[in-house]
């Protein structure tokens, strides 16, 4: 798993890059929040990764490719998310349900043993 930073870039890269064959793209333009020095070390690491190609690297300049374990690893991390928003709201609904039942039960309970006592 990549850390925020990189994968916010892997996305702006996902987003600006072609399905096939090298763009050139600033650093600027993909990421305007990390300096130049940290855009190359994050293009580095994720060519080292095996989710980018880059042909070449002038200053800011980088001529770029999205390999496909790149766009896998962000629709893994997509579905992720989703299954993860599925379970939070899958787990308050039931939490919810037993709670109102749990008061019902109790209340019912304590109704039944007002009337015995």
């Amino acid at each position: 798993m990549l850390s925020d930073t990189f994968e916010k870039l892997l996305g702006a890269l996902a987003r600006a890059l072609p399905e096939e064959g090298f763009r050139i793209v600033e650093g600027k333009e993909l990421f305007a929040e990390l300096s130049a020095e940290e855009i190359s070390r994050a293009v580095g690491l994720l060519e080292a990764q095996g989710f980018l190609e880059v042909r070449y690297a002038e200053g800011d300049a980088y001529c770029l490719r999205l390999l496909p374990a790149a766009r896998a690893y962000l629709d893994r991390e997509q579905k992720r998310r989703e299954e993860e928003a599925r379970f939070l709201r899958r787990s308050l609904l039931f939490s919810a349900v037993g709670a109102f039942s749990g008061g019902a039960l109790a209340g019912a309970f304590s109704f039944l043993l007002s009337l015995w006592v």
